[in-house]
């Protein structure tokens, strides 16, 4: 439990988060039918585990305060409905007139009150009783068919045996994307549902492979390009929909308006400028948040995750409680302060990974660095471990605003309406 949550886990219903409110619940279940421990009391298990860890996982220490508030708040929240459903599993048992518990009961003790099915299959054990599991399945599926949505994911599918042909056999592309928006390139491959093809024509939409590209891949959040590629007379005449990458190999997912291609056919390669712009702009902002929820909430809040997209930016993260309107405010100030006092955005490549944790650089939890690193850095203000593309100073990224406040403007068209306002004197009104 300390080291899951030291690793940015918080107990919730799916995924690893369900795994440590399941590994809680049951302890604190336990503790409460079994011990007669009618208080909370897991968070006091937490500074033993650091005493005998923190040497070797010197992040236990670092987050020791977030760990207990952590533990806390979850068992105090499941404490809450605990007795509940004990009092609804004890009624139910009670109305058995066979060996059999409900599956539905069972099930909705899990999604209600936060009994895992084996903790409730105990229970009923020790009072002779068997659970229809029959019942549970059943009433699971109509709770996930009821409630099921759409998983958002990369925009691009692409089969591996084309792909695998083309890694085996060709090196990974040049990427230039970090200084140019404009190359000449040259045809490597054509994947078309996953297989490689030897020509595609007018209408037709395949996944096209590059000795070089100026294209940045979907990656750390920051959606992947699109753009125009092109022959010398401008045909063919191509759409790039999306830019992703797989093992060091960049895909463009294509569309041909006219003309048609082959491996070897050389290519103007064009990033869409305008829309790139608006994507570094909420990059950028993105750094800058992170070290303003740090500074309003304290280093416990810690990034889960981030989507920086041309419209907006959003910004995934781990805390104990819910943002106040005030915190978010200030964030806001703290944000467009950065912003207005134009500092500088610092690239540095190469930095060998010991140095940049050495300097306290952030890193994303769950991603894999090499033994040398790209840092970003707001000096002052925010230091980060990112691949992603930046400003070069931190005032083209005009104002960040809380959308829940209000229309959200990306920086951009935030930026140039405030810039057009002023000059026509209508700000006040704006």
């Amino acid at each position: 439990m300390t080291f899951i949550i030291a690793d940015g886990v918080l107990p919730d219903k799916n995924d690893r988060g369900y795994v440590l409110r399941r590994i809680m619940r049951r302890a604190i279940l336990r503790a409460k039918t079994k011990l007669g421990f009618e208080e909370p009391f897991l968070d006091r298990a937490v500074p033993a585990v650091i005493e005998e860890m923190g040497d070797a996982y010197p992040e236990l220490r670092d987050r020791e305060s977030y760990i207990i508030n952590t533990v806390r708040k979850e068992e105090e929240l499941f404490r809450e409905t605990l007795q509940r459903g004990i009092e609804k599993f004890n009624a139910a048992a009670s109305a058995q007139t066979g060996k059999t518990f409900s599956g539905n009961v069972a099930f909705d003790l899990h999604s209600t009150y936060g009994f895992p099915l084996d903790l409730t299959q105990d229970m009923a054990e020790e009072r002779g009783l068997v659970v229809d599991m029959e019942g549970y399945l059943q009433a699971e599926e109509e709770h996930r068919r009821v409630s099921s949505g759409q998983t958002l994911g990369v925009s691009m599918q692409v089969g591996k045996t084309g792909l695998a042909q083309v890694q085996q056999s060709q090196p990974p592309p040049l990427f230039l994307g970090y200084t140019e928006t404009v190359v000449t390139a040259q045809v490597l491959a054509l994947l078309k549902d996953g297989d490689l093809v030897e020509s595609a024509r007018a209408g037709e939409e395949v996944i096209v492979l590059l000795d070089k590209t100026p294209f940045y891949a979907e990656s750390g959040g920051q959606v992947g390009d699109t753009g125009r590629l092109s022959g010398e007379t401008g045909r063919p005449l191509i759409d790039v929909l999306d830019t992703q990458k797989d093992n060091g190999y960049w895909l463009h997912r294509i569309k041909l308006q006219s003309g048609d291609i082959a491996p070897g056919t050389l290519l103007r390669a064009s990033v869409d400028i305008a829309r790139r712009r608006a994507i570094v702009r909420n990059h950028t902002a993105t750094h800058l948040l992170q070290a303003a929820l740090r500074l309003v909430l304290g280093q416990d809040a810690h990034q889960a995750g981030s989507r920086v997209e041309p419209e907006q930016l959003r910004f995934d993260f781990t805390h104990s409680q819910a943002m106040t309107r005030e915190q978010i405010q200030t964030v806001e100030t703290l944000v467009n302060d950065r912003i207005l006092s134009d500092t500088d955005v610092m690239i540095y490549n190469d930095v060998p990974l010991a140095e940049a944790r050495e300097r306290g650089a952030m890193a994303l939890f769950g991603e894999k660095y090499g033994s040398v690193v790209r840092m970003v850095e707001i000096p002052g203000f925010s230091l980060e471990l990112c691949g992603g593309i930046h400003l070069t100073h931190t005032a083209t990224g005009g104002p960040v605003q809380d959308r829940e406040r209000g229309r959200y403007l990306s920086g951009s068209a935030a930026y140039r309406c405030r810039d057009r306002f002023r000059r026509a004197g209508l700000h006040q009104q704006a």
